[in-house]
């Protein structure tokens, strides 16, 4: 019982580790995106697919 306690608050020290210090870049930290926000999406310039007329 002793083991199992110990061996999830490893795992969740770990995963809390993990996704506090790799969760963004130093770029995104600084208030950078690397998407470009502005630019439409494909089904917003072609809605119905690869349709010509």
């Amino acid at each position: 019982m002793k083991r199992i306690l110990l061996n999830t608050a490893a795992a969740v020290l770990a995963a809390a580790f993990f996704c506090l210090g790799f969760g963004c870049t130093e770029q995104e930290r600084m208030g950078m995106s690397p998407i470009p926000q502005n630019a439409p999406a494909s089904w917003e310039l072609q809605p119905y697919g690869p349709i010509q007329n």
